[in-house]
């Protein structure tokens, strides 16, 4: 199973973002996926996450929502992990208050796929996600999840 971390660049955990919806959190996102993603086109990449987003919600349920994209404008996979000081509405009534953001390249589907999987098992557990939303700060986010990471 991959290691959530070592996808996840310097910046990549947001705690307590401004947004106001979907695409302006996106938006807030994917600056943070750095030197992941390496790509400077972000608007096509948002676009791109919100056809997604489109299609269906990302929401999981459990508050969580994991938006994710391949595209031939990212290089490299990268995440990026947000707690949202108030709940966002990703459609289909389910409220979402921590965004993992997945972007990888065309033709990784197996490792893309493997990460979603990751990223789910640390979601779908209750004290982890009740230990993320209560984070104050962006170094206590981070340390979190490495040590989750590290299991």
């Amino acid at each position: 199973m991959p290691v959530l971390c070592d996808f996840i660049g310097q910046d990549g955990f947001l705690l307590h973002p401004g947004f106001g919806d979907a695409r302006s959190l996106f938006a807030s996102m994917l600056p943070a996926l750095g030197s992941k993603c390496r790509t400077e086109d972000h608007e096509k990449l948002l676009d791109g996450l919100l056809s997604r987003e489109e299609l269906s919600s990302t929401a999981i349920g459990h508050e969580c929502a994991v938006p994710h994209i391949h595209s031939d404008l990212v290089s490299e996979t990268g995440i990026v992990i947000a707690v949202l000081d108030r709940s966002l509405d990703f459609g289909e009534e389910l409220p979402v208050r921590i965004v993992c953001l997945l972007a990888g390249p065309v033709g990784e589907t197996n490792q893309h796929l493997q990460l979603l999987s990751r990223v789910c098992q640390f979601l779908y557990d209750d004290e982890f996600r009740a230990r993320m939303i209560a984070c104050t700060t962006v170094d206590e986010l981070r340390d979190l999840v490495q040590k989750r990471d590290a299991r």
